[in-house]
């Protein structure tokens, strides 16, 4: 019985390793989102989260304008792939000296609930969803469609 316990607990600490803390995207900042993220901050003065998007960090409660605006678009987007999940944001991290990382944002009642990193993967093309290097499907189960 001990042992049921515990497969659960490492269960479901997997899925929620995004539940809490501040997510860095390693993606070297652009002009334009730099940008973007100081026009966010200009506009919407005294909000909850204007310092984690000034610094391109997320965290979870944040809302899709907020995600946008500290890490731009998302690579792809894909309907919810859990319960009480409405929506995945996507986020392909190219920089190969971080291990080839996809991220993925899950999004509930318009603020994002869940940060999952997933190193090794690929995004694949036409919308089939983000696969390990030996061709298994990711743990999402559904396809991430390129944006």
């Amino acid at each position: 019985m001990k042992c049921c316990h515990v497969a659960l607990f490492l269960l479901c600490s997997s899925w929620m390793i995004g539940c809490g803390g501040t997510y860095h995207y390693y993606t070297d900042s652009s002009l334009q989102l730099e940008n973007n993220r100081s026009q966010y901050v200009q506009f919407n003065p005294g909000a909850p989260h204007n310092n984690q998007i000034l610094a391109g960090n997320i965290k979870p409660g944040m809302t899709r304008d907020e995600i946008n605006a500290a890490w731009g678009n998302p690579s792809a987007i894909a309907p919810g792939d859990l319960p009480d999940v409405e929506e995945v944001w996507a986020y392909h991290d190219p920089d190969q000296s971080h291990g080839n990382t996809v991220w993925l944002l899950r999004f509930s009642g318009g603020t994002l609930q869940n940060v999952e990193k997933l190193v090794g993967l690929q995004m694949a093309a036409g919308g089939s969803g983000a696969t390990s290097h030996n061709g298994e499907q990711s743990q999402t189960g559904q396809g991430v469609k390129p944006r």
